[in-house]
């Protein structure tokens, strides 16, 4: 039987590290990022179907929504994310809400459109979010950290209300720490820590998503970072968090 995988985000980086990894499982993909060149690159060696949209555009998650219902598939990945450096009264406001469009109500508008198609079948959803999605509040990148609070948040919520219905389909949510990946350079970070390997990312990703855990952390010291979190008084984690992030700029 066919398997078929929706990936967005899909033109570089854990997105095309994902796609790989399920091509060589034997997966149908159809991939959308908005890097066109990128993306025609990546889907003529996996020979697959794609498209270039812009989630940051009303009207192309709109168009990604027909494109997910027409192609019905067994797993959907929302990795479409974006970040950006900065104190928030010094913040760009279009890039500020470019950030909560992308990484919120894109991914929320994905995920129901998602549900439905996928309703009475076994099936699965990835949503990416970071570690900083589980850490207390991230200092000079606030925006990007809710963003991923939220992720996290509605991933978990999402996966009880499936439960509880007895559907067949499992959520996760994917939390990485640094990823070597083109994030940092578009987000305006410099210093940064040096990340896991997009594909190690990737390998873990599926490995969890396929075990049915709710939240998937790659990589022993990122786990280490939000069990340390548990423990420290929350003004002290952000006060951490803060000193890492200016190192950053």
């Amino acid at each position: 039987m066919e398997k078929k995988a929706f990936i967005t985000g899909a033109s570089s980086g854990i997105g095309a590290a994902l796609a790989e990894e399920l091509a060589a499982r034997g997966y149908t993909l159809f991939l959308t990022g908005r890097n066109e060149t990128r993306l025609a690159a990546l889907a003529g060696k996996l020979s697959c179907r794609w498209r270039a949209l812009d989630l940051n555009r009303e009207a192309d998650v709109y168009c990604l929504e027909e494109e997910l219902r027409a192609f019905q598939p067994d797993l959907l990945i929302n990795n479409a994310g974006l970040g950006s450096l900065g104190d928030l009264d010094r913040m760009d406001p279009g890039k500020m809400d470019e950030i909560v469009r992308v990484n919120c109500m894109a991914l929320t508008h994905l995920l129901r459109t998602g549900l439905q198609v996928m309703q009475g079948r076994r099936a699965y959803i990835l949503n990416v979010a970071s570690v900083a999605g589980l850490l207390p509040a991230g200092p000079h990148m606030a925006v990007y950290y809710a963003s991923k609070s939220y992720v996290t948040s509605l991933t978990l919520a999402v996966r009880q209300e499936m439960r509880e219905r007895g559907s067949g389909i499992s959520i996760s949510a994917l939390c990485p720490g640094p990823v070597r990946t083109r994030f940092d350079e578009r987000s305006g970070v410099r210093n940064a820590l040096r990340g896991m390997d997009a594909a190690a990312v990737a390998r873990a990703a599926v490995r969890g998503l396929f075990r049915g855990k709710p939240l998937i952390i790659p990589g022993l010291a990122v786990r280490a970072s939000v069990f340390l979190g548990r423990l420290l008084p929350r003004g002290i984690y952000a006060a951490l968090i803060s000193r890492q992030q200016q190192k950053k700029g």
